[in-house]
């Protein structure tokens, strides 16, 4: 029986061993949950935070550090925000509340922690646990306003002022000329806000529920002659960039004597006004004739066309407008520089339109550069005063920019709408006319045109015999125009080509002006229908009573060949002394043609094809030499020019002007 101790200690010693071991193991994360709680900083359960006065704040527990400040934030910003009431003027007040204080937040979640720490390392678990009772009650404080607090008591600072200033104690002045003048106020009242940041912050921190705001008498000031210097003092500018691609206008300079100012204000008083003389500085002429007239703000290049007289008025009125200098505000004028373009002025005799019809007159082509001056104040951007199209379209600018001109009732204008000085260059090369606005660039923009045709009536054909031709040839002439409406518009875009601005510029209405042909009357061609409907009747001839003693008796006699007839340059005036004898008895041959020179003359020009004997046509033409004295006006600028000059001219007239000299429209 004694073999079975050694079995039993040897049972008891494991179960020792086990027991040891399982202490070791509840010792061991006893003491590591120690460590753990103490390095994380948890604030163990029953911590709390209070105001100043005691008042339960936030509940802690359990919090980490990060937790924590969050609680403390919310808390503060639902609990801790204080408001105040201001009082001040007459009863009035004002509420003074939101985030206005800051709180010590961090200082506040140490000192919980440094409570904590003192508190032997091996209880922390039994702390944490309950086993070991624990309360822990922390105070928070305000430290000071908040940056948003600031602005509040600022803001309510502005408001008080302006409800109880009266700005009595104020001065006022103004430039009025060469002078400086100045009306001094009386004493006034205005609230007093001295240290008016620190008074509140101080209500704020003690929970002061109000304070009050006094009203003080506000001297009158009376200022000195360095504080009213400092005030009107410009310094004297040239043009100069503006730093957005624009620029800058000249700036006057702006000054004051300061012992003229304080001179008289060694008499200034409540209440009175006074004058100072202000000293006025230009800016260096060279610095600004150096900066101005250094863009060109649009240009435009055209051909002269027509005669030589033309081009001699276009090149004389380009002279007139050249370097024409508009300060800001000045109004071009085309007559004005000008002036009557007539012979009597030192132009000649060109195509223009009068009531509508090309005709010579003095000055006809200087409508070229009227034009040409306000498509480039279109383009420029420039203000248009006044401007007319003319009659018939021409082809020197676009359809829509011509501008007409007649003396004195029609000018062209524009005004200098920039605000720096402008010039206008027009100059002339050989048939080549160049017109450019000088001026500065001060915005980004560009201009551009649209154009709108509204109708067009395509020009027709107007027949007109003229025995001068010769037999199998046509004169056409070379002045003819299509009648249409345009409007332009004028389109501002921006440095990317955005519109910016988008207007009517005008609405031009041009008239139709058919092509003239010329023939022969005893030519068939396109016309002889349109002259004769019907077979045309055989007048009897009968010679023209003589002008002098000696009558054609032998014109009748005999009917020649008619070979030789054309050979003779006089005697188409012979016949044409004959309408007397003319077709009188067929008349209105083609009214719905509308042929203004048709009339009955082709049946009057063909009977007498046969009539007088070669050898008697000197004879005869010698008689009726006044009548064929009519005809030179076709090569003369002197003679009938509603009549015979404009077939004359065509051939030689530059094909688009519309100049009107002193003929209207």
């Amino acid at each position: 029986m004694t073999p079975a101790a050694p079995r039993k200690s040897k049972a008891l010693i494991i179960v020792l061993i086990i027991i040891l071991i399982l202490l070791a193991v509840a010792v061991g994360l006893y003491l590591g949950f120690s460590f753990w709680l103490n390095n994380v900083n948890l604030l163990l359960p029953g911590v709390s935070v209070t105001d100043s006065n005691g008042n339960f704040v936030a509940d802690l527990s359990g919090c980490n550090p990060q937790a924590a400040e969050n609680t403390l934030k919310n808390a503060v910003r639902n609990h801790l925000q204080p408001s105040l009431t201001v009082r001040y003027g007459d009863g009035e007040t004002e509420t003074i509340s939101g985030d206005l204080l800051t709180y010590d937040i961090d200082g506040t979640i140490q000192e919980a922690l440094d409570h904590q720490s003192q508190h032997f390392l091996l209880e922390l678990p039994m702390l944490w646990a309950g086993i070991i009772p624990y309360t822990d009650s922390v105070t928070i404080q305000p430290t000071g306003l908040s940056e948003e607090g600031q602005a509040i008591i600022a803001a309510a600072a502005e408001k008080i002022a302006a409800a109880v200033d009266d700005g009595m104690a104020e001065f006022t002045w103004r430039i009025s000329g060469d002078n400086l003048r100045i009306t001094f106020g009386s004493d006034g009242k205005k609230a007093d806000l001295t240290g008016w940041e620190e008074k509140v912050e101080q209500a704020l921190l003690q929970q002061t529920s109000e304070i009050q705001v006094e009203t003080i008498v506000d001297p009158v000031h009376i200022p000195t002659a360095e504080e009213l210097r400092e005030l009107v003092y410009r310094e004297a500018l040239p043009p100069r960039p503006d730093g957005d691609g624009g620029t800058l206008p000249a700036q006057e300079g702006l000054d004051l004597d300061l012992d003229t100012a304080a001179y008289i204000l060694s008499g200034a008083a409540p209440g009175k006004t006074m004058q100072i003389p202000i000293l006025r500085e230009q800016p260096d002429p060279s610095d600004v004739a150096a900066y101005y007239y250094q863009d060109v703000l649009a240009e435009w290049n055209s051909t002269i066309d027509g005669t030589e007289d033309r081009l001699f008025n276009v090149v004389k009125a380009a002279a007139a407008c050249n370097g024409a200098d508009l300060q800001p505000g000045d109004v071009f004028s085309f007559l004005g520089l000008v002036g009557c373009p007539d012979v009597e002025q030192g132009y000649k005799k060109a195509i223009g339109y009068l009531a509508g019809r090309p005709v010579l007159m003095g000055g006809g082509g200087v409508c070229q550069v009227s034009s040409s001056i306000y498509t480039c104040a279109v383009y420029a951007d420039l203000e248009i005063v006044t401007r007319a199209n003319h009659s018939y379209s021409q082809d020197y600018v676009q359809l829509g920019m011509d501008a007409a001109i007649a003396w004195p009732t029609l000018d062209f204008q524009f005004r200098n709408s920039t605000p720096y000085p402008m010039k206008v260059i027009c100059e002339t090369e050989g048939r080549n006319l160049s017109v450019r606005l000088l001026g500065t660039r001060y915005r980004d923009t560009t201009v551009e045109t649209e154009i709108e045709v509204l109708n067009t009536n395509h020009h027709g054909i107007d027949y007109v015999a003229d025995e001068t031709v010769p037999r199998g040839t046509t004169v056409e002439s070379e002045e003819f125009h299509d009648g249409t409406t345009v409007n332009v518009y004028r389109l501002v875009k921006d440095k990317d080509g955005n519109v910016v601005s988008r207007i009517l510029e005008n609405t031009s209405e041009y008239g139709t002006l058919n092509q003239e042909v010329r023939y022969n009357p005893e030519d068939i061609g396109p016309w002889t229908d349109l002259a004769t409907p019907t077979p045309p009747p055989t007048p009897v001839w009968t010679p023209a009573p003589p002008p002098a003693s000696e009558a054609p008796t032998e014109a009748p006699s005999e009917a020649p060949a008619e070979s030789p007839a054309p050979a003779e340059s006089q005697e188409p005036p012979a016949e044409s002394q004959q309408p007397a004898a003319s077709t009188e008895p067929a008349p209105e041959p083609t009214p719905e043609e509308n042929l203004p020179t048709q009339q009955p003359e082709p049946t009057e020009t063909t009977p007498p094809e046969a009539e007088p004997t070669p050898d008697a046509a000197p004879t005869e033409t010698e008689a009726p030499a006044e009548p064929a004295s009519t005809e030179p006006p076709a090569e003369s600028s002197e003679v009938e020019p509603p009549l015979e000059t404009p077939t004359a001219e065509a051939p030689d007239a530059g094909a688009s002007d519309t100049d009107t000299g002193t003929g209207e429209e």
